[in-house]
């Protein structure tokens, strides 16, 4: 249903839990990078790009937010998978 797409000034509004479940939903992972203690996960959600940042060692998710500025996406030009956007 395109009707029920989020713009990203109403993606930003939800609550994290919120943004969480639509990402995990209706987002598609284009690349995931692991640190020692983080885990960073990129995807694309109606149009806009949401970073997930995963706690490893609590297991816990830190933070789910648009990726606004293009050299915020630079991290994962290496492991982005186009068969994904096709």
């Amino acid at each position: 249903m395109e009707d029920s797409k989020l713009t990203l000034n109403s993606f930003c509004q939800l609550s994290e839990n919120h943004r969480t479940k639509y990402t995990w939903l209706y987002g598609n992972l284009l690349a995931t990078q692991t640190a020692s203690e983080y885990s960073y996960h990129l995807y694309l959600v109606d149009g806009f790009y949401v970073e997930l940042v995963f706690d490893r060692r609590v297991r816990e998710i830190i933070s789910i937010d648009p990726l606004l500025r293009t050299e915020n996406l630079l991290k994962y030009l290496d492991e982005v998978s186009i068969d994904v956007l096709l």
